[in-house]
């Protein structure tokens, strides 16, 4: 977990940028892949803007760390299913660039993005009862 300031006892924004690990509220997660397509590392920002969103509608204490904890195990998990998924299929990743032109993207650049476009803010928002409630219909 990091913070954007200390006082949490986990890593700081600043900690991070030492190490050349950029975050900011728009940033989820920062997965750490080593040179062996290995995941060693995943960094969940507990001060981006879709969780401080999401925590701003809650009404009291117990809500808030039920929201965090339901944020950081859906960002750990999906993480690590779409990490394995990507990796075991030997996914070639490929973005449109500039004037047309395809550039490929590593599996990290790839997960960091699908977090930020509005994945996190789904995870979030997703409840299991009213998928089940809306299939018995």
């Amino acid at each position: 977990r990091t913070y954007k300031d200390n006082g949490m006892g986990d890593l700081t924004w600043d900690a991070l940028r030492a190490q050349g690990i950029e975050m900011d509220h728009d940033v989820i997660v920062r997965p750490l892949i080593d040179n062996e397509f290995l995941l060693t590392k995943m960094y969940i920002n507990m001060d981006s803007r879709v969780l401080l969103n999401h925590r701003s509608s809650l009404k009291n204490q117990d809500a808030i760390e039920v929201a965090d904890k339901r944020y950081i195990s859906a960002v750990y998990f999906h993480m690590l299913f779409l990490y394995t998924i990507t990796q075991s299929r030997k996914y070639c990743l490929h973005r449109d660039g500039e004037g047309g032109h395809s550039q490929e993207v590593d599996v990290s650049e790839y997960l960091e993005d699908l977090f930020q476009n509005h994945y996190a803010a789904f995870l979030l928002s997703f409840e299991m009862d009213q998928l089940i409630a809306a299939l018995e219909d």
